[in-house]
């Protein structure tokens, strides 16, 4: 960690808007864009990490498993590295941070859709973990929001492990 913060500038670069490549979702930092009373809201995405499926047992060796997750986009950070022994980079390069006001799902046995009441931690995670924008509805009957993601099995992350070098 000691090693990181010598790396994060004491100011940073904040975006407030972000596009998907090849004209996906334009997705909304709710921190830094105002919404508009009759505009959609987007700034709720799914995001996907790799979570260790054995991380309660802590002698287990962790294996990694993508996993979806829910929450409001409330920020993007850029961060400006140099090239850098310590950090293993030889050539300066840009990192993009989303920082996510997760929420706490539900799956619902009566419908297939995911809802949640109560807001989770903040994750700050690599923006390319994003993968939508997703939608929201209130449920009087259920007293939470139901997820609504219509971006279809194949929008999904693709993680590629760096450690592996090629022969």
């Amino acid at each position: 960690m000691a090693i990181a913060r010598k790396y994060v500038p004491h100011v940073l670069s904040q975006w407030g808007k972000v596009q998907r490549i090849d004209g996906g979702d334009t997705i909304h930092a709710s921190e830094l864009v105002a919404m508009n009373e009759n505009s959609r809201d987007a700034t709720y995405v799914r995001y996907q990490l790799l979570v260790d499926k054995y991380a309660t047992q802590r002698r287990r060796t962790p294996e990694f498993v993508p996993q979806d997750f829910y929450g409001q986009l409330r920020r993007i950070f850029v961060l400006e590295l140099p090239p850098s022994a310590e950090l293993r980079t030889d050539e300066a390069s840009t990192l993009l941070l989303a920082a996510i006001q997760s929420v706490k799902t539900q799956e619902a046995s009566d419908v297939q859709r995911v809802f949640y009441k109560d807001d989770g931690a903040l994750d700050v995670v690599d923006l390319a973990s994003i993968q939508c924008v997703v939608g929201r509805v209130y449920d009087t009957q259920r007293n939470s929001y139901g997820i609504i993601d219509r971006s279809g099995p194949l929008a999904r992350a693709v993680f590629v492990d760096d450690s592996e070098t090629p022969s």
